[in-house]
């Protein structure tokens, strides 16, 4: 009788630890996903009560809505006083923002770019995933911060995406900025000047498209900029009758610019897609084509010394080798000098880099090539140069080349021997790019500079 009792009394004693310990196991994991909810939170920016033109209550209706007006400043939204920022386009399915300022530490990286596609055919609510747009703005915030590049793809008619979707869209940016303390730079409909994308070279519903949703986005927030992103358009039209308006139609003509029936080297790759300067905060020198992209046929090819310079200006050494003197008009491809020069707007490498190919034996080795092109661009003669330039991206992925034959690798972060002399080359850089716990984000779109970890979460601090 006394062991039978012992042994019942042992079985709840164990059965009271197993519960115990599941119960504990559960009030840690519970506890740790508060701490993180908590940490991305921390750094609400306060909105004060809603802007003129939207609806609903939001923010702190003691604070004065005069607060959250744009400035009128030599600055645009969201554009960094006398820096640079400097960050990744992001594998998001194999690599987070939190990875990347792990493996980078202590330096934080000021932007990150993420590609999220609408379909404007599907049903309402359908059109594209909100979650996943929330989700990019989440995980930069328990990365300690930053700007998130948030480039937006219409896959259907661009004219016909309701105001009603271009509503959520901005209310949801709005959301990013003032619940998880993150600015957006929000590149709608990039490489508009280009036949690849569904609403490449139609400029007339391109800029009415930019236009709405600036107008929109407006009366939402000023943490999210307007960030205009043509292709780099020194091969414009990219050598393809593809797409190419009829002649003699609206389109056409607007993309005529030079008047001679026809389109071709001779006219303006920029301007027929140009918004307005008063809907464009940011402009983009990116795409596709802002890369180092050789023509690889038998080995590995470093970037010539002056190969950024020149396509951003549109006339160089490395631009003249690649046209045809006779059916190029140069005057027209001076990007930085008719955007950043002539209408003062902040220029970005959207995407970037320099790929290497590790099939291939011959040519410059993988550091040589990728440290080459972001000390091309990170420099100060550059920044001297090109003081508007304020913002770089690298793309971070591997990709197949148009024709299959090759896996190029854009990666700064994914070889060990190139992450470790990145790592060095920050050090050095930190006087030409500003890092995400150097930024103090206010609701008029502002950004001061200073140092912020001891303020609020890790590393990023907006005005409350």
């Amino acid at each position: 009788m006394v062991t039978r009792n012992l042994l019942g009394f042992l079985f709840w004693l164990k059965a009271l630890f197993a519960l115990s310990l599941a119960l504990s196991i559960l009030a840690f994991f519970s506890y740790r996903i508060v701490v993180l909810r908590k940490a991305a939170l921390v750094g609400k920016i306060d909105f004060g009560s809603d802007l003129p033109g939207s609806s609903g209550s939001q923010g702190n209706a003691n604070v004065a809505p005069s607060r959250c007006y744009k400035n009128d400043t030599n600055l645009a939204r969201i554009e960094p006083p006398n820096s640079i920022l400097f960050g990744f386009h992001l594998n998001w399915q194999i690599q987070l923002p939190l990875n990347v300022t792990t493996i980078l530490a202590p330096y934080k990286p000021g932007i990150y770019n993420a590609f999220v596609q609408i379909d404007g055919s599907k049903a309402t609510g359908q059109e594209y995933d909100a979650n996943l747009v929330i989700w990019h703005g989440q995980q930069i915030s328990l990365a300690g911060g930053g700007v998130l590049e948030l480039t937006i793809e219409p896959i259907s008619d661009i004219s016909k995406l309701t105001d009603d979707l271009l509503n959520r869209i901005a209310t949801q940016c709005r959301t990013i900025n003032q619940q998880y303390g993150v600015p957006i730079l929000l590149r709608y409909g990039h490489e508009m000047n280009g036949p690849w994308t569904l609403y490449g070279l139609k400029p007339l519903a391109y800029r009415a498209a930019f236009q709405r949703l600036a107008k929109i986005m407006r009366t939402k927030t000023n943490v999210t900029a307007m960030l205009w992103s043509p292709n780099v358009g020194i091969a414009y039209p990219f050598n393809s009758n593809e797409g190419i308006p009829k002649a003699g139609t609206p389109d056409f003509i607007e993309l005529d610019t030079n008047g001679d029936g026809k389109l071709n080297g001779l006219d303006d790759p920029y301007l027929p897609y140009y918004p307005g300067d008063e809907y464009v905060d940011w402009n983009s020198q990116a795409g596709l084509s802002l890369y180092w992209y050789p023509d690889v046929t038998k080995t590995n090819i470093a970037a010539p010394p002056t190969f950024f310079q020149d396509y951003l200006t549109g006339s160089g050494p490395t631009v003249s080798t690649d046209v045809d003197a006779k059916t190029y008009n140069a005057s027209v491809r001076n990007f930085y000098e008719v955007f950043a020069n002539k209408r003062n707007k902040p220029i970005i490498l959207s995407e970037s880099g320099a790929p290497f190919i590790g099939s291939l034996a011959n040519g410059p080795g993988e550091l040589a090539i990728k440290r080459g092109w972001y000390l091309q661009i990170l420099n100060q003669t550059i920044t001297s140069q090109f003081p508007k330039l304020k913002a770089v991206v690298n793309f971070e992925e591997k990709k197949q080349d148009d024709k299959g034959s090759y896996i190029k690798d854009w990666a700064l972060t994914h070889n060990l021997t190139v992450l470790a002399q990145l790592n060095k080359d920050l050090t050095t850089l930190k006087s030409l790019t500003v890092q995400a716990d150097y930024m103090t984000f206010k609701c008029d779109g502002s950004i001061t500079l200073g140092s912020t970890t001891s303020n609020h979460r890790r590393g990023i601090a907006m005005d409350l």
